[in-house]
């Protein structure tokens, strides 16, 4: 079996690492894989080297990169190839609607999140696709001896990039009143039920006003509520999380882009560290006790840090989702509740109980993650679902 993957570009180079685990896993499993960059000048011309050069059974990227690479006539070269189109799509589908209703169609989507997956089957025409599929984040690091207690104190780390967009724009003069009540509601919704998708909860308001919209509808609406909501509930997340911390007194190190500066110097507990790449970020999360993790409201499925930190020895603290709670029943990270914050340590005492506690079971279930959960697994899927949606009547396996 043969593979070519797309690197593009990404913020903190996230994307074009994990193409590199990917190729990594799919090298380990015996397929011969090459790794063009579309950044570079020649990317076209490699790509017809390598298509004329032999037989691919497979292109994969990120979020769509490359999705509509055509021939001189016009027609998508994958089609035209007779190979599949993998793209794994880490944000939520309503981001690159384009990409995917527009995909080759013998693409293979995957998303990393299972309400992700439900919203591409329910609004999407997924008879254009060789499959869907969810594939969460795999993990990457190399598990590090426990840190030290410091003062009876834990490290804490967060990384990421700053969100502060607090502003609430369906409620501004120059935004449609009655779309601008439908946005309120949905708003209220996901701030009360942590477990509900923005998507979800827009139908949810739909069918409470005894509403019945075609797909095409829901979908703009959908749109709406997301481009006005997502961002605000992130920066939400993401600050509540860190302000519960700095209220308690507990030091957290912050690392990300500078804009992080200002809003930790007017604060008690967090320290401004800098930027790191994703490959720095892991190896610098096995330094910590704990890993917080806001999860970018993912409801159903995986952050990267998630698995990350648990592949360096750190334990995260994340927002709990029903994907979380089936991992060994919860009990590989802290868990809490997203919308109340109830779960979230309150002391460094509490903090080094958990640590000894989650490190332990860690420690008992490192090679079962490794196995499962690594980029080399979700490599291994990848190739199943290439094989599966290449089967045709004459071919039992």
């Amino acid at each position: 079996m043969r593979a070519i993957l797309y690197k593009g570009q990404s913020q903190y180079d996230a994307l074009r690492s994990f193409i590199d685990y990917v190729a990594a896993g799919l090298q380990e499993l015996g397929v011969k894989t090459t790794v063009i960059d579309l950044l570079e000048k020649d990317a076209i011309q490699r790509i017809n080297t390598e298509i004329k050069s032999e037989k691919v059974d497979f292109f994969l990227s990120f979020n769509g990169m490359g999705f509509n690479f055509k021939t001189d006539d016009g027609r998508s070269i994958y089609e035209v190839m007779g190979c599949k189109f993998v793209s794994i799509y880490v944000d939520h589908p309503l981001h690159h609607m384009d990409r995917i209703r527009n995909s080759p169609k013998n693409t293979i989507a995957t998303f990393i999140d299972r309400d992700h997956l439900d919203f591409a089957r329910t609004y999407l025409d997924h008879d254009g696709f060789s499959a869907l599929a969810f594939l969460p984040h795999g993990g990457a690091g190399d598990l590090r001896p426990a840190p030290d207690f410091r003062n009876g104190q834990t490290k804490i780390i967060f990384s990421g990039s700053f969100k502060n967009n607090l502003e609430k724009e369906w409620r501004n003069p120059t935004f449609d009143s009655d779309v601008g009540m439908i946005v309120d509601e949905v708003w209220r919704e996901i701030n009360e039920f942590a477990d509900l998708s923005i998507d979800k909860a827009v139908s949810k308001v739909i069918n409470a006003k005894g509403l019945v919209l075609k797909k095409e509808q829901l979908i703009n609406l959908s749109w709406v509520c997301f481009s006005s909501i997502a961002a605000l509930k992130t920066s939400k997340n993401r600050l509540s999380l860190l302000e519960h911390f700095d209220q308690k007194g507990i030091e957290v190190d912050v690392y990300g882009p500078a804009t992080w500066d200002a809003y930790c110097r007017k604060s008690r507990s967090l320290i401004y560290k800098g930027q790191l790449s994703l490959e720095d970020t892991i190896e610098k999360s096995g330094e910590y006790h704990f890993v917080l993790n806001d999860n970018n409201d993912f409801t159903d499925g995986s952050h990267e840090r998630f698995y990350n930190s648990l592949f360096s020895g750190a334990i995260p603290v994340t927002p709990s989702n029903k994907y979380y709670e089936e991992l060994n029943g919860g009990e590989l990270g802290v868990l809490f509740d997203r919308v109340t914050l109830t779960g979230l340590p309150t002391s460094h005492e509490e903090l080094k109980e958990l640590f000894v506690k989650k490190r332990a079971v860690l420690e008992k279930e490192i090679d079962d993650l490794r196995r499962n959960h690594s980029w080399a697994a979700r490599a291994a899927r990848i190739i199943q679902l290439v094989k599966l949606s290449s089967l045709t009547l004459d071919k039992g396996t």
